[in-house]
């Protein structure tokens, strides 16, 4: 049975294999933001979509300035003259575009809708890149996003839900205006990024082995994400699940630069061992006392032979000699 959207069409006049695409959600997605600066208005169900695209192409029907903005062209003068393309013709351009560039499910068939630490990486990669009409890839994330790329539905963060990231990513790549094979050159070097994050991330195991309420405080305080400029932007996502946000945080720093990550890695195990070390010596005070040469080869030979540090060695035998004395002063 045919919907109401499907009746519309084709009262239109429009041709039977042009008004199957309105069940295809890709292209109305496509349609409604390929080159629409403007678009901001996110549709929550199927109906709602296609309602809005037949809205969309009706516009472009009776805009002709706005056709020649859409589809970068001049038009005939006969059809200047008309002050239209006709809604065939307009339906006609949309499918050809969108079958020349579109992305399909195939080509993202690598990112796992059930993997978030995935999907957070490739959602900020997204976010915090710039891409030019000719597939330039700039690395350095502080360059606005995106030359020729249309405004993207979501919000604009890493930390959603794992299908609002993986819509948020294919519609980005869906509406690049570049051509497909560049736009997969693009997918592959961002699956490239992430296959080495993944493998190549030392603080992942180190950030859950040593998760703490007290860890998260220090860490929080070392303020390892304004280090440098390069993902200074991180500082807006600090409030996010501490796990979630650091390990991003390093997911992208090795992407990027894996050699200045390592580095701060080793810093702050260097540091974070200092600090529990401090802590465990507020509740010790230091005592400095000379033993004969013997008395001391004795002591090391104990310790060596128990493998108890000559200090908790001294604690317990000096704990144990105080609980004889005390024993004996009540008797």
């Amino acid at each position: 049975m045919k919907s109401k959207e499907h009746k519309f069409l084709f009262n239109l006049g429009i041709r039977e294999d042009y008004v199957k695409y309105i069940d295809d959600m890709d292209f109305i997605y496509f349609s409604l933001h390929w080159r629409n600066w403007e678009y901001k208005n996110p549709a929550n169900n199927r109906e709602e979509l296609q309602s809005r695209f037949i809205d969309w192409i009706q516009f472009l029907d009776r805009n002709l300035n706005e056709c020649m903005c859409i589809f970068n062209e001049k038009f005939h003068p006969e059809q200047m003259k008309r002050g239209n393309l006709g809604l065939e013709e307009i339906m006609r351009r949309l499918i050809n575009a969108y079958m020349e560039i579109r992305i399909t499910d195939e080509d993202i068939e690598w990112i796992s809708r059930n993997n978030g630490r995935q999907l957070k990486f490739l959602k900020a990669r997204i976010l915090f890149i710039s891409i030019t009409p000719q597939g330039v890839f700039h690395r350095n994330p502080n360059f606005p996003f995106a030359t020729g790329m249309t405004h993207t539905q979501g919000e604009k963060s890493p930390f959603t839900n794992n299908k609002s990231s993986l819509d948020f990513i294919k519609n980005t790549f869906m509406c690049i205006d570049m051509p497909r094979r560049n736009k997969l050159g693009i997918i592959q070097l961002i699956k490239q990024e992430w296959e080495f994050a993944v493998t190549r991330n030392k603080a992942v195991r180190w950030i859950e082995n040593e998760d703490s309420d007290i860890f998260r405080t220090w860490m929080k305080t070392q303020r390892f994400f304004m280090h440098g400029e390069e993902l200074s932007y991180f500082s807006k996502y600090q409030q996010e699940d501490f796990i979630e946000f650091t390990t991003l945080y390093f997911d992208i720093m090795t992407a990027l630069a894996p050699d200045k990550s390592e580095l701060m890695i080793i810093k702050l195990k260097k540091a974070w061992s200092q600090a529990k070390t401090r802590e465990k010596n507020k509740t010790k005070k230091q005592v400095v006392f000379s033993l004969p040469i013997k008395t001391k080869e004795q002591l090391e030979e104990i310790c060596k032979t128990t493998e108890v540090p000559r200090d908790k060695f001294l604690q317990l035998l000096i704990e144990n000699e105080y609980k004889k004395f005390k024993s004996k002063m009540q008797e």
